[in-house]
Formats: C-alpha cells, sequence, structure tokens
C-alpha cells in the first residue's frame, strides 16, 4: 500500500545559465520530485514542465491541484499501476507519467530488475548520445559544437528561433563544421506555419542534416514531411498514440522523438516506441527538460530502443547546477550505457533533497 507521498522542489539552474530556443529563454527548472514510500521502499518520479507549455510545476496554483489528485493515491495498492492511473483521473499528464514512474521504480525495486528490463528490456547496450545547442550567433553555435565534439559527441542539435534568414545562417555554419560520421538536427520547436517551413526547407544546404519540428501542428509537419525531399523529425505535434499510429502505418517521416511526459508515461511511450519500432522509423528518445529522475526513466526507455532505429539521446542531468541523486547511466566517449542496478538504479542525497513543498501520509 501507499503509505507516504512527499513532493520536493526542484530549481536547479542550467550550467551555461539558460537555453535559447524559438520559446523563449528559459534559466532553469521549477520541477517536482515525488516520492512514493511504500513496504519500506521509496520510488521516485518527476513532474516536469512540457517544453514551451506554461505553468511550471511549482506554481502555487498546480501544486495545489497535484496535492489534491495524488491524495487520492493514499493507501492504494502500489503494484496496480492501471488502478492508480484510474484514480487520477483526468490529471495532467506529467504528473500521471511521474508518478506512473515512481510506481515502476518501486516495482523493479522488489524484483530486483533495472527498470528497462519493465519496458520490455534492453536492446541498446550502448546509446548514441546527442548534444542540444542553445540558440544564438552561428558562430557561437559552432564553437559549442566543437567543445562537444571533444567530448565524443557527433549529433548535435541546433536550436532555432522561427526567423527564418537567421536560421539558415545558424544551420549553414554549423552543417559546415560537420566531420564523418557527424550530423546536425536542426530544431524550430514548432515556430514555422507551412509556407515558411517550405521555404526554409528548399534552402537548406545539403549534408548530413535533419529538421525536427518546423510546424506546430501534426497535419502541417506531416504535409511537408511527405513533399520536401528531406529527412523531417516530429516531436511535440505527437501528442496522442493515435499521431504515432498514423505516422507508423502511412509513411513520409524519416524518424519521431518519444517522450514520455508528452503522453502521459512509460507505459504509453513504449507502445509508441515499440509501434515505431515496427514501421522501421527512426526515433530519439528523451524528454522534456528533466531533472535526475525523469531524464534517467527516458534513459532506460531508450535502451529498450532497437540499436539501428535509435538516432540518438541525452542525460539531461549535464545541463543542470545541482543533482539529488548518485548513480545511474554514464556518460563515456559520447556513448550513453544504462546500469542493471534495481529501479532507476538511483542513490538518493539526502542533504540535497530539500524542504518539502507538501506531504502526504
Amino acid at each position: 500500500m501507499i503509505e507516504r507521498i512527499v513532493a520536493y522542489p526542484i530549481g536547479f539552474a542550467f550550467l551555461s545559465g539558460g537555453f535559447t530556443t524559438s520559446y523563449g529563454r528559459r534559466a532553469g527548472l521549477a520541477n517536482v520530485l515525488l516520492a512514493i514510500q511504500a513496504g519500506g521502499r521509496i520510488g521516485h518520479g518527476e513532474i516536469c514542465q512540457p517544453t514551451g507549455k506554461p505553468p511550471a510545476p511549482l506554481e502555487a496554483g498546480e501544486l495545489a491541484i497535484t496535492h489534491d489528485l495524488l491524495a487520492r493515491l493514499l493507501h492504494a495498492p502500489s503494484g496496480d499501476v492501471a488502478g492508480a492511473m484510474a484514480r487520477l483521473g483526468h490529471a495532467p499528464r506529467n504528473l500521471r507519467h511521474a508518478v506512473q514512474t515512481a510506481l515502476l521504480d518501486l516495482m523493479a525495486q522488489r524484483a530486483g530488475e533495472p527498470l528497462v528490463n519493465l519496458l520490455g528490456g534492453r536492446r541498446s547496450a550502448s546509446m548514441p548520445a546527442y548534444v542540444s545547442v542553445s540558440s544564438d550567433s552561428p558562430a557561437a553555435m559552432a564553437r559549442a559544437m566543437e567543445v562537444a565534439r571533444q567530448q565524443g559527441i557527433a549529433r548535435f542539435q541546433v536550436k532555432l528561433d522561427g526567423d527564418r534568414m537567421n536560421d539558415l545562417a545558424r544551420i549553414r555554419e554549423t552543417a559546415a563544421t560537420l566531420r564523418r560520421g557527424e550530423s546536425v538536427l536542426a530544431d524550430a520547436n514548432g515556430a514555422y506555419d507551412l509556407a515558411e517551413a517550405q521555404r526554409l526547407v528548399a534552402d537548406l544546404p545539403e549534408g548530413e542534416l535533419l529538421i525536427e519540428e518546423p510546424c506546430a501542428g501534426f497535419e502541417d509537419n506531416l504535409a511537408l514531411a511527405r513533399n520536401c525531399g528531406r529527412p523531417l523529425i516530429l516531436d511535440q505535434c505527437l501528442a496522442t498514440l493515435t499521431h504515432y499510429a498514423r505516422v507508423a502505418g502511412q509513411g513520409g517521416v524519416h524518424g519521431v522523438v518519444i517522450k514520455p511526459t508528452l503522453l502521459g508515461g512509460l507505459q504509453a511511450a513504449c507502445v509508441a516506441r515499440d509501434l515505431c519500432a515496427s514501421a522501421g522509423l527512426a526515433m530519439r528518445v528523451d524528454d522534456s527538460w528533466t531533472a535526475d529522475v525523469g531524464s534517467v526513466a527516458a534513459l532506460h526507455l531508450a535502451a529498450g530502443t532497437p540499436e539501428h532505429l535509435l538516432l540518438s539521446t541525452l542525460d539531461m542531468r549535464d545541463y543542470f547546477d545541482g543533482r539529488m541523486f548518485a548513480g545511474g547511466p554514464v556518460t563515456h566517449d559520447g556513448k550513453i550505457t544504462v546500469p542493471n542496478d534495481p529501479g532507476l538504479g538511483l542513490t538518493v542525497l539526502p542533504e540535497a533533497l530539500g524542504t518539502p513543498v507538501f506531504e502526504l501520509h
């Protein structure tokens, strides 16, 4: 039975001082760590802010909603994930994901298995890491890529800001630096309408270049992917499993991004991943900006992706000034490995947790 739920604030700043995309600039995280206790064990989940979609989980109104919804879970069976989701009703997807992660963490701990084994099993022993480069001047972005390159990174995501001429300059500058075996993924985060996206794509240089989410809407991105002759990756516009099913069944798209928060949990994300794998779609697996728990949960999901279809993933802990846990996945020479420790494989650092924002028992 669920005996206790504690919520802690996560307010880590970006190591670089901030990160800029077409949504604007963020200084850091305003997330919530959930600790769910049952049977003497504690499972963890993280409520993160979906990219570009306020409000933040730490805002007072959001905390009040989260408190009341989580109160429904007290004394419920911790091993009944479906039952817990039913108790939450129409709770926000980021909260559902956090609760589901914590309960699956508990289950994996009890079984003595890494979380990846509850998500279909490991299919990628060592995963290619990518670096996400904040939108800046073309020269500054190229310099950031060179720093990452020295750490063994060969996959680079460059953030665009929605100004077509400036974005073309960014893409041309960064693509010109590529070496054999490297690739650039230009991410607009849905900044363009269809007509402007078509103009952008028409002017792109040749080379190992992927375009991610140029338009905000699913239909516009799908139309562009089928007609532009360049490899497109779809991300936040994939809001439901129905979207993934259409992409897998109808073709025309090079690849997809899978983010458990946007789908409401790891279990739905597993369905999306396996559906796309059956269609031979390339995948990048990560999540919205998260700290220890959200990032590591996504890495366990990524480890269950067929190696030949996994474009890349990333450990978002490397972007923030602070950690609440020790252990977990390791990045070395541009590759990420997920160890076989039980559950998420993380060890809490009690002194780093801070004062809870609320506690239920």
